[in-house]
């Protein structure tokens, strides 16, 4: 995380427990990580051009996601996440001086670091 993205590492700790972030990544888990833990790490790049050419189909209630590769599902996750915590009036836990693109770069930082923390831990 930037310095810029949260403005204390209280409110990311906070951000991270809310419903929001736990409501969408119990989907991310249902729906991917849980059987895909080798499928790498997503590429980010990637990922906002699936949100801006998916829009709409990754905000619909319930999309059809057979064919979704990893990029899609964590442009779900950020898209779902940020809809949530916009109803929610979460996103006060980011600072002043954020808008999509930060947003967006906030929400894949946190997918990264929940992902992570549910890996088991590899012996070398």
């Amino acid at each position: 995380m930037t310095q810029t993205q949260f403005a204390t590492i209280g409110h990311l700790n906070a951000f991270i427990q809310s419903d929001a972030v736990k409501d969408s990544f119990e989907e991310y888990l249902h729906d991917f990580l849980r059987n895909n833990r080798n499928a790498g790490m997503r590429d980010f790049g990637e990922v906002t051009a699936i949100i801006a050419d998916q829009y709409t189909q990754l905000r619909a209630a319930n999309p059809n996601k057979q064919s979704w590769t990893p990029n899609y599902h964590a442009a779900r996750f950020i898209l779902r996440t940020g809809d949530l915590s916009l109803q929610a009036e979460r996103l006060d836990l980011l600072d002043d001086e954020w808008d999509c693109a930060t947003l967006y770069s906030a929400l894949y930082e946190v997918l990264l670091y929940l992902v992570r923390s549910t890996m088991p831990p590899t012996m070398e």
